[in-house]
C-alpha cells in the first residue's frame, strides 16, 4: 500500500506529539521511526483492519477504513476541529450528541447505525446517527461518521494515556482517544428537517446537541398584548411558528443553568397562547348570551388565563404532573421562601380529577414562578438568583414537570 508520507508527518507532528517525551520516544520514536513503522507493516487484501508494529514491539490495529483515510491518498484533512463544533463536509452536517441535563433518557439502541428517513418534496432524504455504548476497547466508527471523528483527533486525544509495556496484545487505535457516544449526520439543507430530528431525539433518547450544552441566557419573548388592540394571532406562517417552539425546547433541555431552563420552557408556552385562545374563541359559537360569550372571552384574554388553556390540554399528563408535585421535597418551603408568603401551597390537596381546578393551580404555580424569575421583585420573595440548594433542587424537579407538560403541548401541535 502507498503510504502518504506527507500525511504521516502530518499526523506524528499534530497528533503523537502531545505524548510526553517518555511515551513519544519508547513507543512511537522519532518522525523517521514512527513513518518507517508504516513502511514496514504489512497490508494485506481482504481484510478489515491493519496492524502496525512500532518501536519495542508495541503494536496499533486501525479499521482498514480508517487506516486508508489517515495515511493514503492526496485528500488534506484536519484534526484541530472542536468538539462543540458542527462539521460540514460533501453536503453534510455532522455534530455530536450528549444526554441532556433534564430528560430523563427511556431506552438506549446497542452501539449501531440508525438510518433516518424522511420524505420532502417526493426525495428521500437518509440521514443517520451513530450510537456507541459498547466498551472503550470495542468502540468504532463506520465510514458514514468517520470524517467527523477524523476532524477531531487532535482535541480528542487521551494525551495521559496508560499505555501498557505488555506488548503481546495489540490495542485499538480507536482507545487511544476520548469516545463519541452520538453523533448525527444530516443533509445540510435540510435545516427544518435538523431541528426536528433534534426534537424527535430528545424526546425518544434524551440527547441534544453538545454544541448548545452550556450556560446562557435566552431574552425573554415578547410580552402577551391585549387582542383587543390588533387581533393578531401569530397564525401567519405556522411551519415557521412551530419550529420557533422547538428552537425554544431544544435550548430548554440543553441549557445548564435550572433559571434559563424555567424561561425556555416558558417560552415554548407562551408561542401557543394566542393559537389556543383563537381556538378557543372559534369554540364559542354556542355558548349562549352575548354577556356570556363576553365573559369566557375576557376570562382568558390575559397571559394567565392562556396559560390555563394549554395546562386543560394536558389533562391526560395530570396524574404523572399531580405525583411529580406532591412528591418534591421542600415545595411549600420553596412557594413561602421564594414566590412570597401568599403563595404557601400545597399540591398534596391538589385533585386532578378536578380537571378545572387542578389546571388552574397548576398554571396559577408556574406564572407565579415566571414572574419571579421575570421581575424578581425582592419584597415579594427572595431573589431568585440568591436560592438555597434545597430551592435549586425543588426547581430543578418543577422544571422536568413543566417539561413533560411542554413535550405534550408539542406533540399535539407541532406538524411534522
Amino acid at each position: 500500500m502507498e503510504i502518504n508520507r506527507e500525511k504521516a508527518r502530518k499526523f506524528y507532528n499534530d497528533i503523537i506529539y502531545q505524548y510526553s517525551n517518555e511515551d513519544r520516544d519508547f513507543f512511537f520514536g522519532n518522525e523517521g521511526d514512527f513513518l518507517e513503522s508504516f513502511r514496514n507493516a504489512e497490508y494485506p487484501e481482504g481484510v478489515d483492519q491493519y496492524e502496525v508494529e512500532f518501536l519495542n514491539s508495541f503494536k496499533i490495529i486501525f479499521s482498514k477504513e480508517l487506516f486508508i483515510t489517515l495515511f493514503t491518498g492526496s485528500k488534506e484533512i484536519t484534526f484541530d476541529r472542536s468538539k462543540r463544533e458542527r462539521y460540514n463536509e460533501d453536503g453534510y452536517l455532522y455534530m455530536e450528541l450528549v444526554e441532556s441535563p433534564i430528560v430523563k433518557i427511556e431506552s438506549k439502541e446497542k452501539s449501531r447505525l440508525i438510518p433516518i428517513t424522511k420524505s420532502e418534496n417526493q426525495k428521500e432524504v437518509e440521514e443517520c446517527l451513530f450510537i456507541n455504548e459498547e466498551a472503550l476497547e470495542d468502540i468504532y466508527y463506520p465510514k458514514e461518521v468517520l470524517p467527523f471523528f477524523v476532524s477531531q483527533l487532535k482535541k480528542r486525544l487521551i494525551t495521559d494515556f496508560k499505555f501498557s509495556i505488555n506488548t503481546d496484545t495489540p490495542i485499538s487505535f480507536y482507545s487511544l482517544f476520548e469516545p463519541i457516544k452520538y453523533i448525527l449526520k444530516v443533509n445540510k439543507q435540510n435545516e427544518r428537517l435538523l431541528t426536528k430530528l433534534l426534537y424527535k431525539l430528545s424526546i425518544h433518547l434524551g440527547v441534544v446537541e453538545i454544541k448548545k450544552l452550556e450556560i446562557r441566557k435566552i431574552s425573554i419573548s415578547q410580552e402577551i398584548q391585549s387582542l383587543l388592540d390588533n387581533g393578531s394571532f401569530l397564525l401567519s406562517d405556522e411551519e415557521s411558528y412551530n419550529l420557533n417552539s422547538l428552537t425554544y425546547y431544544l435550548s430548554a433541555i440543553s441549557n445548564l443553568h435550572i433559571i434559563y431552563q424555567f424561561l425556555d420552557l416558558y417560552n415554548v408556552l407562551e408561542s401557543f397562547f394566542y393559537k389556543y385562545f383563537y381556538k378557543h374563541v372559534k369554540g364559542l359559537k354556542n355558548s349562549g348570551s352575548p354577556k356570556k360569550l363576553i365573559n369566557s372571552v375576557k376570562k382568558y384574554m390575559n397571559e394567565r388565563g392562556m396559560l390555563k388553556l394549554l395546562i386543560e390540554d394536558t389533562s391526560k399528563q395530570f396524574p404523572d404532573i399531580h405525583s411529580g408535585l406532591k412528591t418534591i421535597k421542600h415545595f411549600r418551603q420553596f412557594c413561602k421562601n421564594v414566590l412570597g408568603k401568599d403563595n404557601n401551597l400545597d399540591a398534596k390537596k391538589w385533585n386532578y380529577n378536578e380537571t378545572d381546578k387542578f389546571s388552574n393551580s397548576v398554571s396559577d404555580f408556574i406564572y407565579s414562578i415566571r414572574n419571579q424569575v421575570v421581575h424578581s421583585k425582592p419584597e415579594l420573595g427572595k431573589n431568585i438568583k440568591d436560592l438555597t440548594e434545597d430551592e435549586q433542587e425543588v426547581l430543578a424537579k418543577i422544571n422536568k414537570i413543566l417539561c413533560l407538560i411542554v413535550k405534550e403541548i408539542l406533540e399535539k401541535n407541532i406538524t411534522w
